[in-house]
Order: structure tokens, then C-alpha cells, then sequence
């Protein structure tokens, strides 16, 4: 082996899910102390444990730390907090180790060097975790070496200790300064990997938002990781950036507002919420006094089926109560179905239901005397100034049909079987969909699993203690910036969604590429005429006809 490979640990091997790791001690603050107390100790904690990093290890950071409580955990355990979090934080960029692993087949000797305070024994494990560490690899770390990479002292040691030549020697890190210009000073050949941070992510790390909890680069972390760490599809942009905080943010909310109101059940409508109750099952375990049920409702099993077979079912599942206070949950609605409802369940004298919505829609029928509910947009009068009226035409869509795509059985009614229970009817022939994509299977399989590893990674980083400041002030600003200008790498998921013309009932491409004489025109009939242009044009010029800023 006479060449060898050299690379960074931090934001080149692996990702914190946090984004920046300032923000790892917003999560470490929260769990420093033997009980509960208020942010300003936990800001001073924070800001005591970052003065200390002038002192070049874990153990000798504790030791010094400049803060005291009397709820401060003792050192021993403040350290096995931080090594737990952030092992709990960190995952692997497939990209990187995919290089890894072609300079290995290559005969390279692989090295692995860090600028860090965290102890090599921890940074060898983590590496074994996730697949880069292997028998004869070596690791260099500087506060084990008391030299550094940014002096450029590591790499001169190293190349000592290990007999190598610079001419024959290649590193790859994130860093400019310590991973590209100081090696290339020695005749070391530098990569500079980049960030990963998506155009959102991006925007989200600089937002400044009035909150105790530097939540905008910690949602970019988070989503960055997931991204870095899976195979890249057209999906993982739009499902990380836009539908899984959207979703999330949504189902977290749902919980906190029913507890607030002393709502103990939450029954999540069939087909459109189902990856809103696949998110509620993940997030339940925090709120033990409400239980989350999967309800198999759909218009036509309301409105066709006799009332006691529908109500029939409800006292079966638990929906028809006189002692539990219920709710249904649903991506999208005119209110109608919850009126029906409420009008069915008081008829037989039982408790009426509320209900959360994530959009409220009008049909052009007024609605007197609405039951209860929770919305995030309300698009009769537009409740929310994130969302321009003029692209709220479009979300519908988006909502019902592409953020929530679902593969499951329409449910047609209902009916009595021997055990006197009352079950849904399934159809079982092919449901005419009003939308479609060349492979839907796998569209749901690799949504729900990213959707799945963001909930997880939400909950670790405690983000559902900050989901009003998640829904406000990223994710609903996300979906309409999306749905104004709606930018390439996005549109890429939606290239091969079809959804029904209302006027000729066939399906038609939701965005498609224009031809000049289109865009002359104003071709009629378009799906999305915005995300159609922005497919098409340029994006100086699709902001130009729009007259939007750059």
C-alpha cells in the first residue's frame, strides 16, 4: 500500500442530526439537569459549555466548566449524557463512505483525522457503527496527539508516525481552512466535501426566529442527515424539505392542542391520514393519556350506507361515546363530512366529535352552525398570510393526492359479521384514482420511511416541545415559498404524478414542459401552471414573469 486516503470525521464522514454542533447543546441543556428549570440556566449551562472548549477534552471540559447548579448533574453523568446524545445524533453519509470504500478496493491505506475533544474510543466505535472502521485503518485524533489539523502539526506527525509521502497522499474534509488549504500547503492532494445543506436547508439556517432554541439549524440538521445518509431519489428532497416537517409539525400540534382540551382519543381518517397516524403512533409514547385509533371512513361509505350500520360501526371502534371525549383527524375537508357526523352521533344522544384539518376548504356551500374545529390554512377566507391566496389553488392537489399518496382499498360501507361487531367493506375492484405516478408502491415505500426516520429524529431532538414554532415559522413558509416558486429540484418528485382533468376526466401530467407557443398562449387546462413554468424556464426568467425577487 503506497497511496493513502485520509478523511474528516465531522460533516464529512458523519452528520450530526442536529446541523451545527452549537446546536447539540440545546439538546445536552435539556438533559444536564436532575430536574426540570428554566431556559435562562439552561442558556447559561450552554453557553459555560461552549467557553470550555479551550480545554481540548471531554473530561478536562467538565472538570473546568465555569457553572454550577444545584440540579446539575455530576460530571461522570454530564459526560455519558453528551457521548449518549451525540451517539444518538450521529449518521453516516453513504456518498462518503462509498469513497471510503472505493479507495479501499483501490489498496489505499485509510486514515481517519479529527480536530475534536470527543475521546478516539468513541470516534473509533462510531465509525465501526456505521461501516467505514476496518481492521489496519488508523485514527488520529487532537486532543489524544495535542496537535491539530488547523496548525497543520497533525498532518506533518502523522505522515512521521505512519512513513508516508505527501505526493502520494490524498484528504478529503468539509473544513476549507484545515482540510483543503493547510494540507495543500504540504503537497497533500485536498477534496473539500460540501456542506449537503439543500436551497431550504440553507434558508432555514439563516432565519432568525423568536424562540429559546436554535431551531432553524437544527430542522436543516435534520433533514440534511436523513438526506446524506440514504440513497438519493427525487423523492428525498420534497419529502424531507417540505412534507415531513409540514406532517409532523401538523400531527405534534394536533396532540398538544388535544390535551390542552381534554381530548383522549384521536381517530385518524382512512387513506389521506395515513401517514399522519403512522406519525402518531411514533409520537404517542409522549402523550400516554390520549389513545390514537385508524378510523376506515370515506364519503361514500358515510353517505351511502344506512345511518345504523355507520353508526353501527362508530359504537364498535369507540368513535360513538357518551363518557370519552373524541376527535377526527383529516388532511382535507369542506366540513360536511364532520357535520354529518355530529348531526348522526347527537341524533342517538352521544358525545359529538371535533374535528383537525390540516387545510379547510370551500366547495361554495356556506356551512352554518360548524362544529368545533382546528385548522393550519383555512382556504375560505385564508387564515394564514405564509400562504398568497393566488397559490393556494394548487395545494389541494399537492395535499390530498401527493403528500398524502397511500396505496389502500377504499372503504364502501359497512356490515354486521357473526361476532356482532360491525366492520368495514372494503371494494375489491380497481380504484379509479384521481391521481397516479409510474410506480406509487414505491413512491409510499420510500415516503414513509423517510417520514418515519424524520418523526424519530424529531422527537430526540426535542422539537415537539418547539412544533408551533416548526409549523409558523419554517414549514408553512417552506410550503408556500414552494407553491410561489416552486424550485427545480422539487418539481423533479412530481414529474411523473398525473392527476384527473375536471372538465375531460382524463389524467394529465400535474407539471409538464412547455413549449414556447404554450407559454405564448397561456396553453389552457394546465394542472399547475406555475410549477409547469418553473419546470420550463430558466430561473431568472420564471422569476422575471412572475416578478418575483431574486
Amino acid at each position: 500500500m503506497n497511496y493513502t486516503s485520509s478523511f474528516d470525521i465531522f460533516d464529512t464522514c458523519l452528520i450530526r442530526s442536529c446541523g451545527p454542533s452549537s446546536a447539540l447543546f440545546d439538546i445536552l441543556a435539556s438533559e444536564a439537569f436532575s430536574c426540570p428549570v428554566s431556559y435562562a440556566i439552561r442558556h447559561e449551562f450552554i453557553i459555560a459549555r461552549i467557553n470550555a472548549e479551550s480545554h481540548n477534552n471531554l473530561q478536562s471540559i467538565y472538570t473546568n466548566i465555569e457553572f454550577s447548579h444545584e440540579h446539575l448533574l455530576p460530571v461522570n453523568k454530564l459526560i455519558e449524557n453528551e457521548l449518549s446524545i451525540e451517539d444518538s445524533l450521529l449518521k453516516p453519509s453513504k456518498k462518503i463512505l462509498a469513497l471510503v470504500n472505493q479507495c479501499r478496493i483501490k489498496g489505499h491505506r485509510i486514515i481517519f483525522i479529527s480536530d475534536m475533544y470527543l475521546p478516539g474510543s468513541f470516534l473509533r466505535k462510531q465509525l465501526a457503527k456505521w461501516g467505514f472502521w476496518k481492521d489496519g485503518d488508523k485514527l488520529y485524533v487532537s486532543n489524544e496527539i495535542k496537535k491539530t489539523k488547523s496548525s497543520g502539526e497533525l498532518f506533518s506527525y502523522i505522515a512521521q508516525k505512519e512513513s508516508l509521502r505527501f505526493k502520494k497522499w490524498h484528504h478529503y474534509g468539509d473544513n476549507l481552512q484545515s482540510d483543503v488549504i493547510i494540507p495543500h500547503k504540504y503537497g497533500i492532494k485536498s477534496t473539500q466535501i460540501k456542506s449537503g445543506y439543500s436551497l431550504y436547508q440553507k434558508k432555514w439556517m439563516d432565519t432568525t426566529i423568536c424562540t429559546q432554541f436554535q431551531l432553524g439549524p437544527i430542522l436543516a440538521g435534520l433533514s440534511r442527515s436523513i438526506a446524506l445518509s440514504e440513497v438519493e431519489t427525487s423523492q428525498t428532497a420534497i419529502t424531507l424539505d417540505i412534507i415531513a416537517p409540514l406532517l409532523v409539525s401538523f400531527v405534534c400540534r394536533i396532540f398538544n392542542h388535544a390535551r390542552l382540551h381534554g381530548i383522549t382519543h384521536l381517530y385518524f381518517c382512512a387513506r389521506d391520514s395515513r401517514t399522519a397516524f403512522e406519525i402518531a403512533n411514533q409520537i404517542n409514547h409522549l402523550f400516554q393519556d390520549i389513545t390514537v385509533h385508524y378510523l376506515y371512513i370515506s364519503r361514500q361509505a358515510l353517505y351511502d350506507s344506512d345511518e345504523k350500520d355507520v353508526l353501527s360501526y362508530f359504537k364498535h371502534v369507540g368513535l360513538a361515546t357518551q363518557s370519552e371525549s373524541v376527535a377526527i383527524v383529516d388532511m382535507r375537508t369542506t366540513g360536511k363530512s364532520l357535520k354529518y357526523i355530529n348531526s348522526l352521533l347527537q341524533k342517538y344522544e352521544f358525545n359529538p366529535v371535533y374535528g383537525y384539518f390540516f387545510e379547510m376548504f370551500c366547495t361554495g356551500t356556506a356551512m352554518p352552525n360548524m362544529p368545533p374545529y382546528y385548522c393550519e390554512i383555512n382556504s375560505v377566507y385564508n387564515n394564514h398570510a405564509n400562504i398568497p391566496t393566488r397559490a393556494l389553488s394548487s395545494l389541494g392537489i399537492l395535499l390530498e393526492m401527493f403528500f398524502s399518496i397511500h396505496k389502500e382499498p377504499k372503504t364502501i360501507g359497512y356490515n354486521i359479521f357473526q361476532d356482532e361487531n360491525t366492520y368495514p367493506i372494503f371494494s375489491n375492484l380497481p380504484d379509479e384514482e384521481d391521481c397516479s405516478t409510474k410506480n406509487t408502491n414505491e413512491v409510499v415505500r420510500i415516503r414513509e420511511s423517510l417520514i418515519l426516520r424524520y418523526t424519530e429524529a424529531f422527537i430526540k431532538l426535542h422539537l415537539h416541545e418547539h412544533a408551533d414554532d416548526c409549523m409558523n415559522q419554517i414549514a408553512l413558509p417552506t410550503l408556500s415559498r414552494f407553491l410561489v416558486y416552486p424550485e427545480k429540484n422539487y418539481l423533479a418528485a412530481l414529474t411523473d404524478f398525473h392527476v384527473r382533468n375536471e372538465y375531460t376526466s382524463k389524467l394529465q401530467p400535474f407539471i409538464e414542459k412547455l413549449s414556447l407557443l404554450d407559454i405564448l398562449r397561456r396553453k389552457k387546462g394546465l394542472s399547475w401552471r406555475r410549477g409547469s413554468m418553473a419546470w420550463t424556464l430558466p430561473s431568472w426568467l420564471y422569476r422575471l414573469h412572475y416578478k418575483l425577487p431574486q
